[in-house]
């Protein structure tokens, strides 16, 4: 339910809720203080007003059609009779003298409590105490023939309901304000705490934001509009976490990144002085030795820039700053060209590269074939480089899915444990430390081969088996190009 709905039932609430507590509650006083005399049924009271005034409307014919009537006694017993029927008793005032009182009023001292001649013109008076019994008036004044001054008055005992309501009235209006306080007072307090708490709750959440604590959750089962403000809130607060952890974790590989790059360069530099060192010192006193020292130095020196450059790539990559030529490929016959001529480099340490492609039709995607070059570069050298066995085999395969095309690379060599495979892509990431000083390297050409396969909006995932081999997969999606099965191309 909206805030707005509960408001609104609320405010309703503080208007309902104390008129029928307050009803409930006089009528308890009411029973219990005054016995609930003179709760009558309501047709007999209205058939009880009606002949009251029935007979009163007679009585006031009479005062102009033959006022000399009403000094008739017995025409006023009669009256007073049927007036008595409905407890209502008559008395007639002659100028100051009290012409005729009811009986039933006995020796009660009415005359002193009648109204003036023409005091009051609605006829009817408020109730006056006699004898500690309230009674009610109706008076009618008129004259006499003999231009005396006449005056009817149709009196009646007042109510147990109106007798309680004068006698009790204070206690009725404090009843009444205090129900008021008390109702309004806890609607009010339910109303402001469900409204006041989820805030004091968002308010807590944020200052722990600003004290840098994103450790902690906010759960809210509410179906209003403070219930989306905390999933909003705790979306917030989640995405926030999440880009702190980034940025930490940003800053710890750029931490490790420096680290690496200082202790990779730091190999070749001290073996290109070393030997900068023989040379001076007259290590390499033949014309031989200092040729073989100047090769070592050109190596290294090549090797360096060979790392800045991958540096530099993974870095360019990394913030999206590398151009990617696109271009249509046939992956079968690329795939048959670049094995061709990889295949023969790797002949000459006893690996065998062997291509799967026969009886493939033609597969066509959108890339970048020098950047794809470079994957298919870095991932067969990388499996080269490991290989232990006798017999080196990497075998390349394609495969045609429906949205994307699939290139394998699998090889036999020792395999990678299966806790390394989430990080085999991380920048600078070694599987074991000593081997990357047997084999060299940079350590960056798995993570050069993710961005650019990214770059071409496609995935890299590998899987392996201690001492069976590392398989590789390069996701690239098919874009249906002319020669593909459909002419659109919708690449860019």
């Amino acid at each position: 339910m909206s805030i707005q709905k509960k408001l609104a039932l609320a405010f309703g609430a503080m208007i309902i809720v104390p008129i029928i507590l307050f009803f409930v509650a006089v009528t308890a006083m009411y029973f219990v203080l005054a016995g609930g005399s003179g709760m009558t049924g309501s047709g007999f009271e209205l058939d009880r007003i009606a002949k009251r005034d029935s007979l009163f409307g007679e009585l006031k014919l009479l005062t102009t059609a033959d006022p000399d009537k009403l000094m008739d006694v017995s025409f006023l017993d009669e009256m007073d009779e049927n007036l008595n029927k409905y407890d209502y008793g008559l008395v007639l005032r002659v100028d100051d003298s009290l012409f005729y009182s009811a009986e039933r009023f006995g020796d009660l001292p009415v005359k002193g409590y009648l109204p003036a001649f023409g005091e009051f013109a609605n006829q009817i008076h408020d109730s006056v105490e006699i004898e500690g019994i309230p009674y009610k008036f109706r008076q009618h004044d008129y004259y006499l023939s003999n231009r005396q001054k006449g005056s009817i008055f149709i009196v009646e005992e007042a109510g147990g309901i109106e007798q309680f309501t004068n006698q009790y009235l204070p206690v009725i209006l404090m009843l009444l304000l205090l129900i008021l306080i008390l109702t309004n007072g806890l609607l009010s307090y339910l109303v402001s705490k469900s409204l006041i708490n989820p805030l004091k709750l968002l308010q807590q959440s944020t200052r722990k934001i600003n004290e840098g604590d994103l450790q902690f959750q906010l759960a809210s089962n509410r179906k209003d509009e403070i219930g989306e403000l905390i999933s909003d809130f705790e979306v917030m607060r989640g995405k926030l976490k999440e880009s702190v952890e980034k940025q930490i974790q940003y800053e710890n590989d750029r931490k490790l990144l420096l680290s690496n790059i200082s202790h990779d360069l730091k190999t070749p530099i001290s073996s290109i002085k070393g030997y900068v060192e023989g040379i001076q010192d007259g290590i390499a006193h033949t014309a031989e030795k200092r040729a073989k020292y100047l090769e070592i130095i050109s190596k290294r020196a090549n090797e360096m820039d060979a790392m800045i450059d991958e540096l530099f790539l993974v870095s360019t990559l990394d913030l999206k700053q590398v151009p990617f030529h696109f271009e249509k490929i046939n992956l079968v016959s690329y795939l048959k060209e670049l094995t061709d001529e990889v295949g023969l480099e790797l002949q000459k340490t006893g690996i065998e590269l062997e291509l799967l492609t026969e009886g493939l039709p033609s597969i066509y995607v959108r890339a970048d074939q020098e950047k794809l070059s470079r994957v298919m570069n870095n991932v067969i050298f990388n499996s080269a480089k490991y290989m232990d066995k006798p017999n080196g085999l990497i075998q390349v395969s394609l495969a045609a899915e429906d949205k994307q095309a699939v290139i394998t690379i699998k090889d036999n060599g020792p395999g990678i444990p299966e806790a390394s495979i989430p990080y085999l892509f991380e920048a600078f990431y070694r599987v074991e430390s000593s081997r990357n000083k047997k084999t060299g390297g940079t350590g960056l050409g798995l993570t050069i081969a993710k961005q650019i396969i990214e770059g071409h909006s496609g995935s890299i995932q590998a899987e392996s088996v201690i001492g069976q081999g590392t398989t590789i997969f390069l996701a690239i999606p098919r874009k249906h190009l002319e020669g593909d099965g459909n002419e659109k191309d919708s690449y860019h």
